[in-house]
């Protein structure tokens, strides 16, 4: 974390707000794939890409983001703090 101090309120907001876009790029990947099947002669393959495998892999990365959470905190943490 570039050597700096960081409280882990400060991190969990960081996390917030990376989740939260995750979640709105799944909401824009849902949009493109209801434009695309509502479109004459749509691709069902990019349809598929957009409504499900999108979302899945970003799921899983907010899965494994949240998991590593309490990590990171405490990693960032035990950096803070001054041997004594």
């Amino acid at each position: 974390m570039s050597g700096r101090w960081t409280s882990p309120g400060t991190f969990f907001s960081r996390a917030q707000r990376r989740l939260g876009a995750a979640l709105v790029v799944i909401g824009i990947s849902r949009v493109v794939a209801a434009a695309i099947k509502d479109r004459p002669g749509g691709h069902t393959v990019l349809e598929l890409v957009f409504s499900a495998v999108i979302p899945v892999v970003i799921l899983i990365y907010m899965l494994k983001f949240s998991k590593s959470y309490p990590e990171r905190v405490s990693h960032t943490q035990s950096q803070s703090q001054p041997a004594t």
